[in-house]
This record gives structure tokens, sequence and C-alpha cells, in this order.
């Protein structure tokens, strides 16, 4: 629902409804960091390596089978698999900018403990 929808259904002040999407916007900011810090970038590249682990197991299966049909199944999986991959890796330049910012912030705050010692 778009803000002036939430005004007039909710019957709310449109200055409390920009507050609200403004602390809303700060916590998913802060989220996002702690997410990026904590697991986000170890769990995106365990997520390829699998998706990389079963297009082998699947080559392997393809390769090892006499079955037409599951052959011919495994060559879908391969390049449905294969297209997964593909739209990762597209996000890729996102992952590694939050990587970087996380890494920015760490070396901000350690900085920033330091100076004041």
């Amino acid at each position: 629902m778009r803000p002036p929808e939430i005004i007039k259904v909710y019957h709310i002040a449109r200055s409390t409804l920009y507050e609200h999407l403004s602390h809303i916007r700060q916590e998913d900011s802060k989220w996002l960091d702690e997410l990026a810090r904590e697991s986000f970038v170890s769990s995106y590249r365990l997520a390829l390596e699998t998706l990389e682990d079963q297009i082998r197991y699947l080559k392997t299966l393809r390769a090892q089978t006499q079955r037409d049909d599951v052959k011919l199944n495994a060559t879908v999986e391969i390049r449905s698999t294969e297209l997964e991959i593909i739209n990762l890796m597209a996000e890729g330049p996102t992952v590694y900018a939050l990587k970087r910012k996380a890494e920015k912030k760490v070396l901000e705050n350690t900085e920033g403990v330091a100076n004041s010692a």
C-alpha cells in the first residue's frame, strides 16, 4: 500500500506516517548492517557452493545412468541450477558492497575506540 492510501485507510496524519516510516528505515539499516557483518556473505558463499555441488552430482548421475529419462531430468536440473547460480552471481556486487560496508564500520569503530583511549 502506498503512503497516501495508508493515510486514508487508517486515518493517520501524514507526519505520523512518515515518522514511522523513517523509524522503520533506520531499523532496517541497522538490521542490514548486522546481517552483513554476521552471516550474509558466508551464507551467500555456502549457497553458491551447494549449487555447484548439486551440478557436479547431477553431471555424475547423467554420465552413469543408462536411462534416457534420468539423463533428460538431470540435464534440465543442471540448466535450472546454472541459472540459479547466474542469478546469485548477478547479486555479487551487492554482496561485496555489504561486506565492504561492514568491514569499514568495524574499522571505524576500532579507530574510534583507539582514538578515545
